[in-house]
């Protein structure tokens, strides 16, 4: 099934390279393995076996038109002082397939986590260290400071079985002691994952003259385990 992008050039904020995100969140659509969680609507899509929402593209994404260093080749080989415009666009497109979640955190410090008070799925997958999911109502009340804490601690991990196995390990959410919008949560830690490592793709920063062409191993787990799988048919 196509997954349709809504693609544009736009001057974004200072520093901000892209961004992106699905265009709409469905539930309980037939074939939903998590009745109860939101999924991005390419997602949705793909598992309900149809196009849930026809008239609408299912990525919006947009790219900065106020850089004027962006290398456009696509061989990977960026050079110092230009950023490549490719790593950014999949990295941005991971952000539509998924690879984000729904938390936040208030000048105030207190957590929240869903929309509309439901997770979608990347939240179904976020636990701490001890083990503890974050969408556990009774240990982190939404709106709680406990829950913006968790949020702020460099201590919380996806538990998926496919991203544990590509990992070792559970693998490390970027999540420093101040929240920052649009880079917590939602990314791999940045110094777990660092610029040459294989799994830097879905990480909240990006140097000049680094070119990352390939998801990595954790991300497709991350995928795979909020229900993308992959084919095993080559590409046209």
């Amino acid at each position: 099934m196509p997954i349709r992008v809504n693609a544009s050039w736009t001057p974004l904020g200072s520093g901000i390279l892209g961004s992106a995100g699905a265009s709409n969140f469905a539930r309980g659509f037939s074939g939903a393995p998590d009745p109860g969680a939101w999924y991005p609507i390419a997602l949705a899509n793909k598992l309900a076996g149809t196009d849930l929402a026809p008239a609408d593209a299912d990525i919006d994404a947009s790219f900065s038109s106020a850089f004027p260093n962006w290398y456009f080749g696509t061989d990977g080989n960026t050079p110092a002082g230009q950023y490549d415009l490719m790593t950014v666009v999949l990295h941005e497109l991971g952000h539509g397939l998924g690879f984000v979640g729904s938390a936040s955190v208030t000048a105030f410090g207190s957590g929240s986590i869903g929309l509309s008070g439901t997770p979608v799925i990347y939240d179904r997958f976020v636990v701490n260290g001890s083990n503890q999911s974050l969408v556990n109502r009774s240990l982190f009340p939404n709106g709680s400071l406990d829950l913006g804490d968790q949020l702020k601690s460099g201590n919380i991990f996806f538990n998926g079985a496919a991203a544990s196995a590509a990992a070792g390990g559970k693998p490390r959410l970027y999540a420093p002691s101040s929240w920052q919008p649009g880079s917590s949560y939602s990314h791999l830690d940045e110094d777990t994952y660092p610029a040459g490592n294989p799994n830097s793709l879905m990480t909240p920063q990006l140097d000049q003259g680094e070119a990352i062409l390939d998801p990595g191993p954790i991300t497709r787990g991350m995928f795979a385990d909020m229900g993308w799988n992959r084919s095993s048919a080559a590409p046209t």
